[in-house]
């Protein structure tokens, strides 16, 4: 490759900057040790993304891929979604090891403004089809959202700029899709995570989205060393015990904060997060991603089922993960 080779570095960067994070890598294996070193530099974001997986699923398990659909549903309707012969022939339920490798190819998108986000469509009664879902969808006002970026700071967290951009814009949070009815809101400030969670890390959690007609609940979760995920839970991680146990909910055996940390919390002026011992799962390494992976499985359902368009955005989503 000797045009490649006598490229300046500053050319070089820019045409490679149109390749995707697992194509750069491949350009990184092929060539002399210069080309090398100059895709190192762009690849740094992914080779943090697979450090920062390791260290979430030793504390929290495996990666739970938020599918909210049938396979066999999405095999009957290809041609909605583009899909040729050729790669309807590759169509494949995806592992969560699958989906996180899948998902390396969409990092590019994921800048923290939500470009992709604005790019689909609202979800309303003209392209809900009749469907019955309630959504309670609460924004924040900037003021509450820079109190809430005060009470990350004085425990030394940072909360992500996707997270901020969602939860202070109500217009943008209209073009999450939901299947069932569901609370995306910020139901109380940062709760400290019991220690039997998170391995001791001292991280916080935001509850943040609930679907109502389950036992099913999502939050932020923040730690000490500046990353962040996404964990489902069983209960909005911001209700008080007190409610959950006297709901005809588990036992006090079941929980997952002891009572030495729930009097800690208190001296504290915080709350310990309502978690059940074994009731937590890792659903998203990094909050844009969560979201974006929400959206699009709960598009792929809903298009389906008739209910949404389908857009380039969506094509290209199953394409790079359902098809092998």
């Amino acid at each position: 490759m000797p045009t490649l080779l006598a490229l300046p570095k500053e050319l070089l960067l820019h045409i490679l900057s149109f390749l995707t994070l697992p194509l750069i890598e491949i350009v990184a294996q092929t060539y002399n040790k210069n080309i090398t070193a100059t895709c190192m530099s762009l690849l740094q974001p992914l080779l943090t993304r697979r450090r920062h997986i390791k260290t979430l699923t030793a504390q929290f398990g495996p990666f739970n891929p938020p599918q909210q659909f049938e396979f066999e549903i999405l095999t009957q309707e290809t041609e909605r979604f583009g899909l040729g012969k050729p790669r309807w022939g590759r169509l494949r339920e995806p592992s969560g090891s699958d989906v996180l490798t899948a998902m390396e190819y969409l990092l590019h998108n994921f800048t923290g403004n939500l470009k992709w986000l604005e790019a689909t469509k609202p979800q309303n009664e003209q392209n809900r089809a009749g469907s019955s879902t309630r959504k309670n969808y609460q924004a924040l006002s900037q003021l509450e959202m820079a109190a809430l970026e005060a009470e990350a700071s004085t425990l030394g967290l940072k909360l992500p700029a996707a997270f901020i951009k969602l939860f202070t814009n109500a217009n943008l949070m209209h073009h999450v899709p939901a299947i069932y009815d569901t609370s995306l809101r910020i139901s109380s400030g940062l709760n400290r995570v019991p220690a039997v969670i998170d391995s001791g890390a001292g991280g916080y959690c935001i509850p943040m989205r609930e679907e109502m007609f389950g036992d099913s609940a999502w939050s932020l979760y923040l730690a000490p060393d500046g990353t962040h995920c996404v964990l489902e839970t069983t209960y909005d991680t911001g209700r008080s015990w007190e409610d959950v146990l006297s709901a005809n909910g588990p036992g006090p055996s079941s929980l997952a904060a002891t009572e030495e940390e729930m009097q800690e919390a208190k001296n504290e002026g915080r709350e310990m997060a309502v978690m059940l011992s074994g009731g937590v799962l890792l659903e998203g390494v990094g909050f844009e991603e969560w979201l974006a992976l929400m959206c699009f499985e709960n598009g792929v359902s809903l298009a389906c089922c008739d209910m949404e368009e389908v857009g380039e955005g969506l094509k290209e989503y199953v394409r790079t993960v359902y098809v092998g």
